[in-house]
């Protein structure tokens, strides 16, 4: 039986902007997840034509454990 592997790690630039579409390929979640937190004005995004777009502080920002707790308590 081999060892479990360990992931690498996740870069994510503040200065850069993402998709959808990268967020869901960099962070391996399903892109309702994340449509679901823009939706709920979790994740900040603007929209342009049929796609969103976030911006990398703003997803780091997301990601914080304080962020997932008040996400929780807000709804």
């Amino acid at each position: 039986m081999s060892a479990p592997t360990i992931p690498a790690p996740i870069h994510i630039d503040p200065a850069a902007i993402y998709t959808v579409a990268a967020v869901v390929l960099a962070l391996d979640v399903p892109s309702e997840t994340i449509r679901a937190a823009i939706r709920a004005g979790h994740l900040p995004a603007v929209r342009r034509g049929h796609r969103h777009y976030i911006a990398g502080a703003d997803l780091l920002r997301w990601l914080t454990p304080a962020a997932c707790t008040e996400g929780r308590a807000n709804g």
